[in-house]
């Protein structure tokens, strides 16, 4: 079983406290089943990407640094969920590098890990928005037709 959440199920970002909430309770949920069900051979795993590029994404302000360390295609979530499979994982970052990063900063003082957080624009990354980049996937979910 993999079940995707985000590594906002890790860690909270400002501005955006239901999906943090959501994706901590399907990493909570996907730890839980993998304890329960490893004696009888079920493997569970939740995959955490961070921001990946769809148009979902578009308009993210997050700084060009921070950005190799927390940005991730498709496809590179995709393989990770084909690997995960048979491994015994409880859990899987992708990119790989933000896994550490975040296992790394979650050893620091609250305080500190904080002022990173803020200058790495994590307060602002998911609120503060390019309008015009969003406008195409604005469009699209305000004229979609209501789902069945």
């Amino acid at each position: 079983i993999v079940n995707i959440a985000s590594v906002a199920g890790l860690a909270g970002f400002p501005g955006v406290a239901t999906h943090c909430a959501t994706k901590h309770a399907v990493v909570g949920f996907s730890e839980t089943l993998h304890l329960e069900l490893a004696d009888k051979g079920i493997g569970v795993t939740a995959v955490l990407p961070g921001l990946v590029h769809t148009e979902l994404s578009e308009g993210s302000r997050a700084p060009k640094w921070v950005r190799p360390m927390t940005d991730v295609e498709p496809e590179d979530v995709a393989a990770t969920v084909v690997a995960v499979v048979g491994s015994r994982r409880a859990k899987a970052v992708v990119p790989a590098r933000l896994g550490v990063m975040l296992k790394t900063t979650s050893l620091l003082p609250d305080g500190l890990r904080h002022r990173i957080g803020r200058a790495a624009h994590f307060d602002a990354a998911f609120t503060d928005l390019d309008p015009q980049a969003r406008a195409a996937y604005h469009h699209r979910i305000v004229t979609a037709p209501p789902s069945k």
